[in-house]
């Protein structure tokens, strides 16, 4: 399965199936900057593509990086990351 495909099979699970209730208390757009990192966007990417297609400049340089600070976030983006690993390994 190369990386095209586990991304594509990652959209189509719903996140709870996924990480079970460990994302309750995140909000959708945390969810969705937390995907986006796991899948290897950039947090300022990440960010973009989640909060604001065009933040401010200043907002761009400081924001994404409090929003993976949140140890909420960075749990979220570890659960994702190993669930694709454990994607690409069970195929």
């Amino acid at each position: 399965m190369n990386r095209r495909q586990i991304k594509e099979a990652l959209d189509t699970i719903p996140d709870q199936a996924l990480l079970g209730n460990a994302s309750s208390t995140l909000t959708s757009k945390q969810k969705k900057f937390a995907r986006e990192v796991a899948k290897g966007a950039t947090k300022a990417e990440a960010y973009r593509r989640s909060y604001k297609a065009k933040p401010a400049p200043s907002t761009i340089r400081t924001e994404p990086y409090n929003v993976a600070s949140n140890p909420s976030v960075a749990r979220e983006i570890e659960a994702y990351k190993l669930a694709m690993e454990a994607a690409e390994y069970r195929t």
